[in-house]
């Protein structure tokens, strides 16, 4: 019984996936980046690259502002390899 239970907590610890998001960085006029990295794991690059819109939108809306995706970028194959994105937007 406590095979089963040392068993399933490392399986749980392999599906997980570390996750870490960027602070907004200024890269021009009321224009910002944003990155996500993730180190495996069954997240896929929709799921990933929401995460990081949904963060970006909530830096705009802490200023008062409604958020603008200008353009993004993914990289890396969901369980094979790390995964990361970049989000451009502006808050308007």
């Amino acid at each position: 019984m406590r095979s089963r239970i040392v068993i399933m907590g490392v399986a749980g610890l392999v599906l997980t996936a570390c996750t870490t998001i960027t602070d907004p960085v200024p890269v021009g006029p009321d224009t910002y980046m944003i990155g996500l990295g993730s180190n495996g794991g069954f997240s896929s690059d929709a799921a990933l690259m929401a995460k990081t819109i949904k963060a970006a939108g909530a830096f705009c809306a802490s200023k008062g502002k409604q958020i603008e995706v200008q353009d993004t970028k993914q990289h890396g194959v969901q369980m094979w390899t790390p995964q990361s994105n970049q989000v451009t937007f502006k808050c308007i």
